[in-house]
């Protein structure tokens, strides 16, 4: 029943996502060098396992940013996130836009497996766009935050990276930093969220059996592989989001192994249109707010000095 109700929850979210991606969410987009689109990482991986890669209309060399959709591991399409990526471009950082494959064909740990191979794609070949592979930024809103925090905790536990990846992460020293948006960090303390139908999306992609469910839940759960080597880390999340809590629990455990965290939650009252997504509805205050504050973190970590942003103005 789980895998007859994402294919029918997969067809619901992907005509709404549809509309919002050609009415709403992707309109005015900035001015950037070049926009390339469907770049298969792996031979013959189609749509699912392809990116697209927005490139800063200054010169190069340019931080790199690897940033992965959303979508509850069964849907979304990087597409949503076409402004987004063509917004942190023009502040200059050479940004991959990644796909990977959706549950409940695949299921975890396809999903971190197809992002491992792209940002070995990505560290492989950025500099023939331009991009500083000793600054790469990793992060993502919803599910791509949580894959790109999973794959950050495989950088610095070789055993779990050798149970749930096909072979290395890039080196630890080249992750300058994530930048991660309203993520599920631990796969068991969120089903207590009261997040809508949380039992179900987590089942989807971990699996309907309790027991296979506690053992995956222990690979993927970033929260419960911090360490003081783990990647300094922008968070950020919304007290009107029922995910809200993980982002808070994820942040000060982060913190308290004495990693460099910023924290940006947003309250409930000052932010009422903070719902869950928020990152890719330009419209919005806290939206302008995160990406600036997000744009800076990735500053200050890559050494690259201050500049006059210009998400304002687009």
């Amino acid at each position: 029943m789980i895998r007859l109700g994402a294919y029918a929850r997969r067809w619901t979210s992907s005509a709404v996502m549809a509309v919002a991606r050609h009415v709403i969410l992707n309109r005015f987009h900035p001015e950037i060098g070049a926009h390339l689109k469907n770049i298969e990482y792996v031979p013959g991986g189609g749509k699912w396992r392809s990116l697209d890669i927005a490139v800063p209309p200054a010169d190069p060399p340019y931080p790199v940013l690897i940033f992965m959709h959303g979508g509850g591991f069964f849907s979304g399409d990087k597409k949503l996130l076409t402004r987004v990526c063509k917004c942190y471009a023009r502040e200059g950082f050479l940004v991959f836009n990644i796909n990977y494959r959706l549950a409940p064909e695949f299921v975890f740990p396809s999903q971190i497996e197809d992002c491992h191979l792209a940002i070995r794609w990505v560290y492989e070949n950025a500099q023939r766009f331009g991009g500083d592979t000793k600054k790469i930024f990793i992060g993502g809103e919803s599910a791509g935050a949580s894959l790109s925090a999973l794959y950050a905790a495989a950088s610095i536990h070789p055993e779990v990276a050798k149970q749930i990846l096909s072979g290395d992460t890039i080196p630890r020293d080249s992750i300058k930093g994530l930048v991660l948006f309203y993520g599920v960090y631990d796969f068991e303390t969120v089903l207590e969220t009261g997040f809508p139908d949380i039992y179900f999306i987590t089942h989807v992609i971990m699996g309907e059996d309790e027991d296979l469910y506690k053992k995956r839940a222990a690979l993927a759960s970033p929260l419960r592989l911090v360490n003081e080597s783990y990647p300094p880390s922008f968070i950020c999340s919304s007290e009107r989001d029922y995910l809200h809590p993980e982002s808070v629990r994820f942040a000060r455990a982060i913190q308290s192994s004495g990693v460099e965290c910023e924290a940006l939650f947003f309250d409930i009252e000052k932010y009422p249109h903070a719902h869950h997504g928020f990152i890719t509805a330009y419209f919005f205050e806290c939206t302008r707010i995160a990406m600036e504050k997000s744009v800076n973190f990735m500053r200050r970590q890559a050494g690259t000095g201050r500049h006059h942003s210009q998400l304002a103005n687009i």
